[in-house]
C-alpha cells in the first residue's frame, strides 16, 4: 500500500495550471489571475494541515476577482488500521482518491457515497470517465480530474464508472436524519458549516457527521476556499477529528 500511496504522491507533486481547464476555467477570459496551483500531496494527519501562499481557485463574483489561497500540502491521513482519510481543497480531487483507494484495495468498488455538503456536485462534465472504466491508469484519471472536472461535477462520472456508488445526499436539514447505508465513503465538504447553511443547528450538524466519520471506510474532507473561509474551516477540521490525547490546538495555531 505504501507503495501504491507513493505513486499518487508522485502525480500529486505540486503544480500550476494555466490553461483555461478544470477549476482554472472559471471566468478565465475576464480575470486577471491566469493560473491556480494544485498542492503537493503528502502522508500526515490532520494536525499537518495548514492554509498555503499559493491561489487554487479564482472566479469573478458580482464584477470582482476573487483569488482563494488554499492548502500548502493535500494530506493522505491513515486515522486507523481500517479507515483513511484525504483532506484536500478543491473538492474534485476527491474522485482522485475515491480511484486510487479502490485501485489499491483499500475500499471496494461500489461502495455507497454518503455526500455531505451546501451543493450536490453533480453537474455534468464536458467529458465522462475515461472509458477503460476501474482499468483505467492512475495517470488517466489524474488528468481527467486535474483538466476536466471541477468542483461541481465530479461526482456523476464516479457513479457512472463504478468508483463509488449511489450517492446519498446530505445537502439539507432533513438529510442529516439519514437512513445511511451500512458501509459508505464519507464525502465531507466543511461548507456544509459555511453562512447560507447556518439555518441548520451546528451541534446537530456535527453530532450526525460524528457518527458518519465513525463508521465510514474512507473519508475525503474539501476546505473549499471559495465557499469557506479557511479559519472556521480548520475549527470544525479539529474539532470533528481530535480524539482523545491529540494536541488539538496545533491546526489553529498554523493558520495564517
Amino acid at each position: 500500500m505504501h507503495e501504491a500511496l507513493d505513486i499518487l504522491c508522485r502525480l500529486y507533486r505540486g503544480f500550476y495550471i494555466d490553461r483555461p481547464v478544470g477549476n482554472n476555467a472559471f471566468s478565465y477570459n475576464q480575470r486577471r489571475q491566469k493560473r491556480i496551483y494544485v498542492p503537493p500531496l503528502i502522508r500526515g494527519r490532520w494536525r499537518d494541515l495548514r492554509q498555503g501562499d499559493e491561489v487554487v481557485f479564482s472566479e469573478i463574483v458580482d464584477g470582482k476577482e476573487t483569488n482563494c489561497r488554499g492548502l500548502d500540502r493535500l494530506i493522505c491521513w491513515q486515522r486507523t488500521e481500517r479507515q483513511r482519510v484525504f483532506f484536500m481543497d478543491n473538492h474534485n480531487h476527491a474522485l482522485m482518491f475515491w480511484f486510487w483507494a479502490v485501485r489499491d484495495g483499500w475500499v471496494p468498488a461500489g461502495l455507497p457515497l454518503v455526500h455531505v455538503d451546501q451543493h450536490k456536485d453533480t453537474r455534468r462534465p464536458s467529458e465522462g470517465f475515461p472509458p477503460a472504466g476501474l482499468a483505467t491508469e492512475m495517470r488517466a484519471v489524474f488528468d481527467y480530474v486535474n483538466f476536466t472536472l471541477d468542483v461541481g461535477n465530479f461526482i456523476p462520472p464516479a457513479v457512472e464508472a463504478g468508483v463509488v456508488g449511489h450517492a446519498v445526499m446530505v445537502t439539507s436539514e432533513q438529510a442529516l436524519t439519514g437512513p445511511f447505508p451500512g458501509r459508505y465513503v464519507l464525502d465531507l465538504d466543511l461548507d456544509f458549516f459555511a453562512a447560507p447553511m447556518a439555518y441548520i443547528d451546528n451541534e446537530k450538524k456535527y453530532a450526525t457527521i460524528k457518527n458518519l466519520i465513525a463508521g465510514a471506510d474512507l473519508i475525503t474532507v474539501a476546505t473549499s476556499p471559495f465557499f469557506m473561509d479557511y479559519a472556521l474551516a480548520a475549527r470544525w477540521i479539529k474539532r470533528l477529528f481530535t480524539e482523545p490525547g491529540d494536541n488539538d490546538g496545533e491546526i489553529l495555531h498554523r493558520v495564517k
